[in-house]
C-alpha cells in the first residue's frame, strides 16, 4: 500500500516536473530536471506495475530505480533548479535544503537495499512525513509572500 501511495505521488511529481521543464525553456538545470521527470514517470509506472512485472524485474532493480529517482530529485532541489520567479529565491533555501537532503537520503537507502525491509519502509515513511511537511510549509510561506506582494492566485 505504501509503495502504491509513493508511486502515485512520484507520478504526479514527475509530471509536474516535466510541466515545469516545458514552461521554463532556457532555465538552468533543464536537462537534469527532464531526466528526473522522465525517470520519475518510469519509476512510478514500474512501482505501480511491480506485481505484473515481478518475473521480469527484481525487487532490487525496482528499489535501485526508485533510489536513482530520489537522488536525482534531491539533487535538483539542492541545486535550486525548482523555484518560483515571483518569490524570494534565497528565503526558500532552507526548505530546498531539507527536502533535497531528505530525498537524497531516501535514494541512498533505496539504492543500498537489496530487498524491502522494515528500515527501508521506515526511511520511505520518514521521507513522506518530512517531505510532505516541508512542502506544505513551503507552499504556505510562498502563498503568504506572494499575497504581500499583491500577486493574484
Amino acid at each position: 500500500m505504501l509503495g502504491n501511495l509513493i508511486a502515485v505521488y512520484w507520478l504526479i511529481g514527475a509530471l509536474v516536473t516535466l510541466g515545469w521543464v516545458w514552461a521554463n525553456p532556457g532555465v538552468r538545470g533543464l536537462r537534469l530536471a527532464t531526466a528526473a521527470g522522465v525517470l520519475g514517470v518510469i519509476s512510478a509506472v514500474v512501482l505501480l506495475a511491480r506485481s505484473l512485472i515481478a518475473d521480469v524485474i527484481s525487487t532490487d532493480a525496482v528499489l535501485a530505480l526508485f533510489g536513482a529517482t530520489a537522488v536525482l530529485t534531491g539533487a535538483l532541489r539542492l541545486l535550486g533548479a525548482f523555484h518560483d520567479d515571483q518569490a524570494s529565491y534565497q528565503r526558500r533555501a532552507a526548505y530546498r535544503l531539507i527536502l533535497g537532503l531528505t530525498e537524497l537520503g531516501l535514494g541512498i537507502v533505496l539504492i543500498a537495499s537489496d530487498e524491502l525491509t522494515s528500515p527501508v519502509a521506515t526511511a520511505a515513511g520518514l521521507w513522506g512525513l518530512v517531505g510532505g511537511t516541508v512542502m506544505l510549509l513551503d507552499a504556505l510561506d510562498l502563498r503568504r509572500k506572494l499575497a504581500r506582494k499583491g500577486c493574484s492566485d
